[in-house]
């Protein structure tokens, strides 16, 4: 068990963590700390992704953490075992994925087309997006490309994204990037 009791705590790493954080323990940590807007569960292999994302959005006696507290900034699961159905929850969540600022989603294996396509509905603030090695075809990108973020886009990695093989859709989405400073585009077909 781990006792915060920390109300003003608002950034909580737990990636690369030796010790068993599971997901009821997640979930009593963001109870504890409910002004959290910065979470990262990159490399979080302990805690199972679709309970915890039932947990986080959906809560426990009616009661959503992700919904009920202050919207998520900053997001990260990085290498996390996510699912593509876990992950449309999460992005499905408005109250959620609002204030979305930085997603990174790099070897997330449920970062798919249909997934591209919740996040273009239901992310408008995001101006980083890493999707590094992300399962996500043509079809992903155009989805990418008519979301309401793609003008915002600071920051968008699609470093290692093999299933992208249309040089006229990826044309279509950097004409889309008008603040965007960086692009990662390497190793993909």
């Amino acid at each position: 068990t781990i006792a915060l009791g920390q109300q003003q705590l608002q950034s909580l790493e737990l990636s690369g963590f030796r010790l068993r954080i599971t997901t009821a323990t997640l979930v009593e940590v963001m109870s504890d700390c409910p002004q959290i807007t910065e979470l990262s569960l990159a490399g979080a292999h302990q805690i199972e992704p679709g309970q915890a994302v039932n947990a986080l959005v959906f809560g426990q006696h009616g009661s959503s953490m992700l919904r009920d507290g202050p919207p998520l900034r900053v997001l990260s699961c990085n290498g996390w075992p996510l699912d593509t159905q876990s992950l449309c929850a999460l992005l499905g969540q408005s109250a959620t994925t609002n204030g979305l600022e930085r997603l990174h989603l790099g070897g997330c294996g449920g970062t798919t087309d249909v997934s591209m396509l919740m996040l273009a509905l239901n992310c408008p603030s995001l101006t980083s997006l890493v999707l590094s090695g992300a399962h996500i075809s043509d079809t992903g990108l155009q989805h990418l490309s008519h979301a309401v973020c793609a003008p915002r886009l600071v920051e968008l990695s699609l470093y290692g994204c093999r299933q992208i093989t249309s040089s006229d859709v990826l044309c279509e989405l950097c004409t889309m990037l008008a603040s965007i400073e960086s692009l990662s585009l390497g190793h993909m077909q």
